[in-house]
């Protein structure tokens, strides 16, 4: 920067802030003008001009660290801390830069309530950190002193329902509802916290279900160690046993099922899959559904029916996937593994051709993942409806660039009550193509006329 930041005046030098600025500027201040910037409702001149400078605009709040060159060591290293602060906890980097100079902060010139926001913010380091002997010693500090913030006080809330002392959670939670009960933020982040400790409470009265176990970076020997110190004796759930190797086909090995490029066949068999995610290669199949159509005849009857729930391999179902299909981990429990799921619809579809809705790019690879698992290789033809759509744009007035099944199905009216369920779904994709072959037919009609016409004049 070629000017300095506070009154906008060039400088030759490398700093960041003039000399007469340094001098007699409230350094502190501006200090905290900066560390606070936000790009997108920040209106001060200087620091739009200085943010600039950097790829990133954020980055103009590092400048807190060389106009606070000039300051009182402690207080130097508490305005940097401070900026830190500005927009959430300290992050996990930069822990130890603050392990070596809080103590300087601690015995310097700073008054009570900013040693108290130093001790916070390193109690909160240590937790997250998982240091918990060193977390505790602080947590003691600073509940003895009393006069710690909202932010703090979330923070030994948190830590001590982690260290499963829900009593002490509940008490400082519920004396800050009382002291922040106008801030909706702050009352709803209690809230939350204060059902948690409560759920967790429920759990070590029936045996430690839903207790505080350590995280995957954690050392549990330690967490171990540090609950005994207390008197609580942690039992920690047995190791879950590796998944056994399955023996399957090799991807490159399976064949891609032949596409069905002609409409006109009556007979097949419309699927549709439920899965924990996007990705064929990553997610894992929850639910096949599907229905067998014989010459145009859609039944919907258990013998023309085929529907089963999955085990998903490797995968726990996401509370997003729940809240679209309404299927949740515990339903999913008992039910089969894809292998096995392959077979039994395998069996069902015997050599009749598959129709689904944007099944090319996603279900077909989902049903081929499995087969390759169940050893098992299929060669039915595959029929895209959703590419067979494309045909029919201009009829049904739509602009949009693929159908999804939702628009086709109310375009064509066919309702779908049960949307984001595998028969559903299949039901629907088969109506859809049933539609859709029965205009194609009109139209092909309307040719032959046309032609015959034609002949005749």
């Amino acid at each position: 920067m070629k000017f300095c930041i506070n009154c906008g005046n060039d400088i030759d030098n490398d700093r960041v802030i003039c000399c007469d600025c340094e001098k007699n500027a409230d350094l502190e201040a501006l200090c905290e003008r900066v560390g606070r910037f936000n790009a997108k409702t920040c209106e001060d001149y200087q620091l739009l001009r200085a943010a600039k400078e950097f790829i990133d605009p954020y980055s103009v709040r590092n400048l807190v660290f060389p106009i606070s060159e000039s300051l009182e060591k402690s207080r130097r290293e508490y305005i940097r801390l401070k900026s830190m602060l500005y927009f959430g906890r300290l992050k996990k980097e930069s822990s130890r830069w603050l392990y070596e100079k809080a103590p300087l902060m601690l015995e310097g010139n700073l008054s009570c309530d900013e040693k108290m926001q130093v001790k916070g913010a390193l109690f909160t380091a240590y937790h997250y950190d998982y240091d918990y002997f060193k977390a505790e010693e602080i947590a003691e500090e600073i509940i003895c002193e009393g006069g710690y913030d909202g932010y703090v006080r979330y923070n030994l809330a948190e830590y001590y329902v982690n260290t499963r002392r829900y009593a002490q959670a509940e008490d400082i939670l519920k004396k800050g509802l009382e002291m922040y009960s106008e801030d909706d933020k702050t009352v709803d982040c209690y809230n939350e916290l204060l059902s948690k400790s409560s759920k967790r409470q429920l759990g070590k009265e029936n045996g430690g279900i839903v207790e505080y176990i350590p995280a995957a970076p954690e050392n549990k020997k330690l967490y171990t160690e540090f609950m005994n110190s207390l008197g609580i004796e942690v039992r920690m759930p047995e190791p879950k046993a590796k998944a056994p190797v399955i023996d399957k086909i090799a991807k490159g090995d399976y064949p891609e099922f032949p596409q069905e490029r002609n409409a006109g066949f009556k007979t097949f068999v419309a699927y549709d899959l439920e899965t924990t995610g996007l990705h064929p290669d990553r997610e894992s199949i929850i639910e096949i559904g599907a229905v067998r159509v014989v010459d145009g005849e859609v039944t919907e009857n258990e013998k023309f029916i085929f529907r089963t729930f999955v085990h998903p391999y490797k995968r726990r179902i996401s509370e997003e996937i729940t809240a679209l299909t309404g299927i949740t981990n515990e339903m999913v429990r008992d039910a089969p593994q894809m292998w096995d799921a392959f077979n039994a619809f395998a069996d069902f579809i015997g050599d009749d051709i598959l129709v689904g809705f944007n099944n090319r790019n996603y279900d077909d690879r989902m049903l081929m993942r499995a087969g390759r698992y169940a050893k098992r290789i299929i060669r039915n033809k595959s029929f895209d409806v959703m590419v067979y759509a494309d045909n029919f744009k201009g009829k049904l007035g739509s602009g949009a660039k693929k159908f999804s099944l939702k628009e086709l199905s109310e375009l064509l009216d066919i309702k779908n009550p049960q949307a984001h369920r595998a028969v559903a779904d299949a039901v629907t994709t088969a109506r859809i193509y049933l539609k859709l072959l029965e205009m194609d037919d009109i139209d092909i009609n309307k040719e032959i006329i046309n032609l015959l016409e034609d002949d005749w004049s």
